[in-house]
């Protein structure tokens, strides 16, 4: 920026819906379509479940509040004091989230990020959403996985968050000049297609992204469709406000302690002190 370097850029991602193709042929384009597919599908004695998310999750769940107009941060994500997490179209969305509770008769708790995890690796779940960075988990688990773009719900696309990993080079070292240079190497153009190649990351170089071994792969299709509909996680300070009161909205919602409404208003208000509090 302005002709100085903050960070080196190793990945764009997002996350988006990845299927079992052995148990589902085809990816729905709807929530509500997986609705039904559930009906056939779920056997909760068998821990059978036709999609599974880390539901708790701000990073995750948030796409709900989203698809209807939710926001956080103004449209840049740059305003702090414009917080959208329980305007109308969020509420909405929140409202549409807890009735997903319907074919995932689990608690927050029982449906966190380790167990909807290895229900999706031991073949038990049709479909979870989650990241790239999974995939070759689940493909080592010998798991014939598809990837698409997030379901939309009552006709709206939900809008995820995008993000860049990164390397950064800490002022504390001894070594800056050897920092640098492994942090050249290691976002190479050759570095970063082999990095593609062991782990589906996208390399954040737009001509790397168009190279034909990227662009006609089938896995990163799916997650290319959902960056058309992603937004990148604000990068303002006050982000970190965020996460846990939405989590404990996310949580108090799905396990029927809240209606929506109320859990997103205490959840902003809580952001809000919690903004308020660093002046």
């Amino acid at each position: 920026m302005d002709g100085t370097v903050y960070g080196y850029p190793t990945a764009i991602e997002t996350y988006g819906l990845i299927y079992n193709k052995a148990l589902i042929k085809e990816a729905p384009a709807t929530y509500e379509q997986i609705i039904e597919f559930a009906k056939t599908f779920n056997n909760p004695k068998e821990k059978k479940y036709a999609l599974l998310w880390n539901v708790g999750d701000a990073y995750f769940s948030y796409s709900f509040l989203t698809a209807n107009g939710g926001y956080v941060f103004g449209k840049n994500g740059t305003d702090k004091n414009d917080l959208g997490l329980n305007n109308e179209g969020a509420i909405k969305g929140a409202e549409f989230f807890k009735s997903l509770n319907s074919i995932i008769p689990l608690k927050q708790k029982d449906a966190n990020y380790q167990l909807v995890d290895g229900l999706f690796s031991t073949g038990k779940a049709a479909m979870i959403i989650n990241g790239p960075w999974a995939l070759e988990g689940y493909k080592k688990a010998g798991i014939d996985v598809g990837v698409a773009k997030l379901p939309t719900f009552e006709g709206k696309q939900p809008v995820s968050f995008s993000g860049i990993r990164s390397l950064f080079v800490s002022s504390f070292t001894k070594y800056p000049n050897a920092a640098a240079l492994f942090a050249d190497f290691v976002t190479s153009d050759e570095m970063l297609l082999k990095r593609f190649e062991m782990t589906k990351q996208l390399p954040p170089v737009k001509t790397l992204a168009e190279k034909e071994e990227i662009k006609n792969d089938p896995l990163v299709a799916g997650f290319m469709d959902q960056t058309q509909f992603a937004q990148p996680m604000p990068s303002i300070p006050q982000m970190s406000l965020v996460w846990d009161p939405l989590a404990a909205a996310f949580s108090t919602i799905w396990d029927g302690k809240q209606e929506p409404k109320a859990a997103l208003d205490k959840a902003v208000q809580t952001i809000k002190d919690a903004i308020a509090a660093q002046k």
